[in-house]
């Protein structure tokens, strides 16, 4: 049996509805030691506590389940529920995460940290992407300038990584709970980042990004506040993380 289906077959998920037909899957992450960025930048870091991750970015159809209105620039496309919803503020994000706590009775929903999220997405590699290094065989993993034809896409029509998870490299650039820093490049236990900022943290790339971008350790910056139409991306999402 392949390495790859075996993992998979191990997975411990987790489905939580939030509107009648409307559900939201989690795989558990398991806490443990993993080698963060890479290059010169590479620290090793440790994640002492489990946590649960989606198993896709958060959809148009999940945000219409708890919000009144669909703020995606993709919202009329075919498909569009399923695509990831996008053109969110860090600020609409915990505005989400708020109302899907409501709902919770068990565990509270939060976004990422930026290690949580790299941890996640290597699933315990250490190239480039979580498939390995070879740049050719992304298209048949993420969503990128070079296959997207610059539109989002539904979620998890690209193979997952180890740990069952989708899209973590293209579709749409993931807000992370952290304010964007220089990363340490020392040992570390559960870091936060900085403790203040301008922008927070963005990963994972987005559809009209060339390959690199979307590479495990890529990262940048986005303003968390732009609400409004004007100024907001329509290459950035994110997906939930339950403690």
């Amino acid at each position: 049996m392949p390495l790859l289906l075996v993992c998979l077959l191990a997975l411990q998920k987790l489905d939580v509805e939030i509107a009648e037909g409307v559900k939201m899957e989690f795989v558990k992450i398991r806490a443990g030691e993993f080698t963060m960025s890479e290059g010169a930048s590479a620290w090793r870091v440790t994640l002492t506590k489990d946590y649960w991750m989606q198993t896709t970015e958060v959809t148009q159809a999940q945000w219409k389940a708890l919000m009144e209105k669909n703020p995606s620039y993709f919202g009329g496309i075919e498909n569009a529920a399923q695509c990831p919803v996008e053109q969110v503020s860090w600020d609409d994000a915990q505005k989400f995460i708020e109302k899907l706590n409501g709902k919770l009775k068990e565990k509270k929903a939060s976004l990422p940290t930026e290690a949580e999220w790299e941890h996640a997405a290597r699933a315990g590699t250490l190239t480039k992407w979580s498939f390995g290094d070879e740049k050719a065989k992304l298209e048949h993993h993420a969503w990128f300038d070079n296959n997207s034809a610059l539109d989002t896409h539904p979620v998890a029509k690209k193979k997952p990584n180890a740990w069952g998870l989708y899209d973590m490299h293209g579709g749409v650039w993931e807000w992370c709970a952290d304010w964007l820093g220089e990363l340490p490049g020392k040992n570390a236990a559960d870091p936060t980042g900085p403790g203040s900022g301008t922008e927070r943290v963005v990963r994972g790339g987005g559809f009209d990004d060339k390959a690199d971008d979307t590479r495990s350790a890529a990262r940048k910056g986005a303003d968390p506040s732009k609400i409004s139409g004007e100024g907001k991306n329509k290459e950035i999402g994110f997906r939930i993380v339950l403690r």
